[in-house]
């Protein structure tokens, strides 16, 4: 993680906090209502290769963020059941770009 700006992971850090240990009964990620619990589940399921996986996809982003916090939100939500498809797309991506 050396890699990447101390501050962006500091936000990344503090929205997970945020996630874990705010009492909210659910949370609205793409236009879905979810439970707290299942939030907070998926959340402590983000390790360190999760995490680098949606760094390097972000780092990849060139649009606008209206909202940042619902979309850390979103994506940290997604990352358990996403990351290994998006490092395998990226290196597909990577390997056969013309």
């Amino acid at each position: 993680m050396y890699s990447y700006d101390k501050s962006m992971l500091d936000e990344i850090v503090n929205v997970m906090a945020e996630v874990l240990t705010v009492d909210t009964p659910y949370y609205m990620i793409e236009r879905k209502q979810y439970p707290a619990e299942l939030v907070r589940q998926r959340f402590r399921e983000i390790d360190y290769g999760k995490l680098e996986a949606f760094l390097l996809e972000f780092t990849q982003r060139c649009d606008k963020i209206s909202n940042v916090n619902a979309y850390l939100i979103s994506v940290l939500f997604n990352a358990p059941a996403t990351a290994n498809m998006s490092l395998a797309n990226m290196v597909r991506s990577d390997m056969y770009a013309e």
